[in-house]
């Protein structure tokens, strides 16, 4: 994105990115702004462009236009359909040859001549261009087409010559021209495109050699290098042009359209050496994950660089899980325009998190989780959450835990986050319900859910008190005041509640509390008393980062959901097998224990002992919670776990919350921590202190004060910077020392500053460690203590 106005050059030898000092692929503009593709300066935006890779942006001053136009001219305007543009290109074409200096550099990259043949490249040089004209005449919408421009008033084909490489998408369509340019002056690899002269771009088209397997599908950089890797392996190959692109939208829609279920990822054996493309596989390695494909990696020992180098040579190429590519390969050192420290491992970039934990597959909520799970695309943990909230909600507002002077009910509010529109979000909240349905009536007299929230006094009014809502049983909630909340487009709220004197956010967190709720806005005043609120919301991981506010994380709203991370567990063509026997079976079980928790009325549940010494140990560590952004948002921890356990404990007709039912609640809130993590991080909310931790956890010795300044060139002044780094200290993510300096005449020891984790109690996922107090539970009962546990 860009001020309008504004004229964009690529990067090059003589003008450097500012950011990451390389000589591609980045730009610069000659109001001063400048993008980077690889890394975040201080003060840059980060942006995404339409194929949902990142990209940053550094403006004049620091000051961010209120208005932001694409900068990247290659997307508009928009190119031709991919029908027409495979009739253009395939007329071009079929007017080119393939020059003897071009089939012998095929030949010399491996290629036999019907292999040749198949490929369809060409040589571009002055006949392709004098073919302009004619073009011109036989396609009128020419203009459409990347690589046609206005010059002298003359179409004219634009491009440097070298080996036209045609790219086909999953139809066999010709939707871009890929050149290997002749020229040493020129870059070695760039498309045909009119983005220079006002035209379209052809953007970052992906490129499709079918195979004659069906098992996998590969990915790799390079549209030769697909080609080759495909025709002599028999996998399906998609060519991307950058390792960046691995984990794109675009990509996992293709992947999608082929119905592949498990992905092959060649990349470059660069990432050995090349911090930006080892970070850039290692994201793609958690968004394919996310979008439920099964993923693996090629790699191989010696020279060779790409895969169609390894499959020439005879090199023994290893297929690889994802958690053992992260743990064969260090990150690499970092490579910028500055000498920059080696990275360590300290460079903690969260996994997606383990399952939940077999503890909490105990009572009915086990039993509807492992009965559905086989028979939906769902994710385990979208069925379990769900289930959770809608349990809940169904118990009401008899049986209550109570802490000093606050009452906690059963009421939750779920949220579940999939890292694309294709999770199964609703898929598994459509299992669910069905339960519910056959264990209780939906209406009026029994489960009543909404949607559409709109305003905190609309929901104040529909919960109003009224004479009626007094049962039989003296309960102080009516079945019209107990509400779900079923929001699959939990977007929309959030969008609702960051407006300006909206009252969605303070109705909802008083709810969450059991607070009485007023209305007071002019016209006819409402009053909500004894109600039994809860919620499930459906989001996807961008939308939940853009809307999440600081606000909303300051204010309490965030921290009052159960937030999980969700993802496609299966593909089912014909959906899945589940019996209605099987549906009336778990609908009469849930029934049985909901009479059982109605019998008891409004009683208020305590722990056994066992379960009170697990209690006392696990509360400091819950309480003082994690640091960071992600640390506000789970900030609510000992109360989440105590609901969770209350849950389980009246699920199973107890009026004591026992030990198991403390360590089912524990395994939930673990995976909730982990979604949180993944999804933001440990960020501190402050851009200040999150560079400066990210510096610290790239330097395997540490920085001193005077090199932490030189990261900003001297603009920051001591007052923010101390600010900053004891931000970093107080949330144990950074701690300093004094040292004595190699001269001898020094008076003064050096303060500096080194990375720390701050996280005590762990599990390992993916080889990253991760908070997890259901392993500090068990330490705890075998005999340890928070104190002395030291994972």
């Amino acid at each position: 994105m860009t001020p309008p106005g504004s004229t964009w050059s690529e990067v090059n030898r003589d003008n450097p990115c500012r950011a990451c000092g390389r000589e591609s692929w980045c730009r610069f503009s000659v109001d001063g702004s400048f993008l980077c593709r690889r890394v975040a300066s201080e003060g840059a935006t980060s942006l995404q462009d339409r194929h949902g890779s990142t990209y940053f942006m550094t403006f004049p001053d620091g000051k961010v236009p209120a208005q932001l136009a694409h900068c990247n001219p290659e997307l508009r305007p928009k190119p031709a359909s991919p029908e027409r543009l495979h009739r253009f290109y395939s007329e071009l074409l079929s007017h080119l040859t393939l020059s003897k200096q071009h089939a012998a550099q095929l030949a010399s990259r491996g290629f036999e001549p019907g292999e040749i043949e198949g490929l369809g490249a060409r040589t571009f040089d002055q006949v392709g261009r004098l073919m302009s004209k004619q073009l011109a005449d036989l396609f009128p919408w020419w203009d459409q087409v990347p690589g046609m421009a206005l010059k002298d008033d003359r179409p004219t084909l634009c491009g440097w010559s070298g080996l036209l490489v045609p790219c086909k998408d999953a139809k066999g369509r010709i939707v871009g021209l890929r050149v290997r340019a002749d020229s040493p002056d020129a870059p070695k690899y760039s498309w045909l495109s009119s983005a220079r002269h006002g035209g379209p771009g052809p953007g970052s088209p992906l490129s499709y050699w079918p195979g004659s397997r069906s098992d996998f599908v590969r990915v790799t950089e390079g549209e030769l290098k697909a080609a080759f890797a495909a025709g002599r392996t028999g996998i399906p190959t998609i060519c991307v042009p950058g390792v960046s692109l691995f984990g794109s939208v675009p990509l996992v829609d293709l992947l999608l359209e082929l119905q592949a279920q498990a992905v092959i990822l060649a990349p470059d054996a660069d990432f050995r050496t090349n911090p930006h493309v080892y970070r850039s596989i290692r994201n793609a390695l958690s968004g394919l994950q996310a979008a439920s494909f099964k993923v693996m990696l090629e790699v191989w020992d010696g020279p060779a660089k790409g895969i169609d180098d390894a499959l020439l040579s005879g090199a023994l190429i290893t297929t690889i899980t994802p958690e053992e590519f992260l743990t064969m390969t260090a990150p690499p050192t970092r490579v910028s325009a500055q000498t920059e420290p080696e990275a360590t491992a300290q460079d903690w970039e969260i996994p997606w998190p383990a399952p939940i934990a077999q503890d909490a597959y105990i009572g009915i909520l086990g039993d509807i989780t492992r009965t559905l799970e086989p028979h939906t695309e769902a994710d385990p943990a979208a069925i379990m959450l769900q289930a959770v909230a809608m349990v809940g909600h169904l118990i009401g507002t008899g049986p209550h835990f109570k802490v000093e002077g606050t009452r906690h009910s059963t009421n939750e509010y779920v949220v579940l986050v999939g890292t694309t529109s294709k999770g199964r979000k609703g898929t598994s909240w459509g299992r669910v319900r069905e339960i519910g349905a056959a264990a209780v009536d939906f209406g009026p007299e029994g489960l009543q859910t909404i949607n559409g929230l709109g305003s905190g006094e609309a929901l104040v009014s529909m919960l109003a008190d009224k004479a009626e809502d007094q049962n039989a049983l003296g309960l102080d909630v009516s079945n019209r005041k107990r509400l779900l909340i079923m929001e699959s487009e939990y977007a929309q709220v959030l969008k609702v509640a960051s407006r300006e004197g909206n009252t969605v956010s303070p109705t909802l967190r008083a709810a969450w509390d059991g607070e009485a709720l007023s209305n007071l806005t002019k016209g006819e005043k409402y009053r909500s008393t004894g109600h039994h609120l809860s919620m499930i919301g459906h989001i996807t991981s961008q939308e939940l980062r853009d809307l999440l506010s600081n606000v909303e994380v300051a204010n309490g709203t965030a921290n009052r959901n159960l937030v999980g991370v969700v993802r496609r567990s299966k593909y089912l063509p014909e959906g899945g097998a589940l019996s209605e026997s099987e549906v009336q079976r778990l609908g009469q079980h849930l029934g049985r224990a909901l009479e059982r928790v109605r019998q008891m009325g409004k009683v208020s549940i305590v722990r056994e002992d066992s379960a009170r010494r697990l209690w006392a140990e696990l509360y400091r560590p819950l309480s003082d919670g994690l640091p960071g952004l992600a640390g506000a948002i789970l900030a609510r921890g000992e109360a989440h776990v105590t609901r969770l356990s209350l849950i389980y404990a009246l699920l199973d007709g107890s009026t004591v919350v026992r030990v198991q039912h403390l360590l089912a609640a524990l395994a939930i809130w673990d995976y909730c921590v982990g979604s949180v993590l993944y999804l933001f991080g440990d960020k501190i909310g402050d851009g200040l202190a999150d560079r400066i931790l990210a510096e610290l956890r790239h330097s395997s010795g540490g920085l001193t004060r005077t090199e932490i300044s030189r990261l900003f060139q001297g603009n920051k002044s001591s007052a923010d910077l101390t600010r900053s780094l004891h931000i970093l200290e107080e949330q144990n993510l950074a701690t300093r020392s004094r040292e004595r300096g190699p001269d001898p005449n020094q008076k003064r020891p050096i303060e500096k500053w080194h990375a720390s984790n701050g996280i005590k109690f762990v599990n390992f996922v993916g080889g990253k460690s991760v908070p997890s107090y259901l392993q500090l539970a068990r330490s705890i009962l075998s005999g340890g203590s928070y104190e002395a546990t030291n994972y």
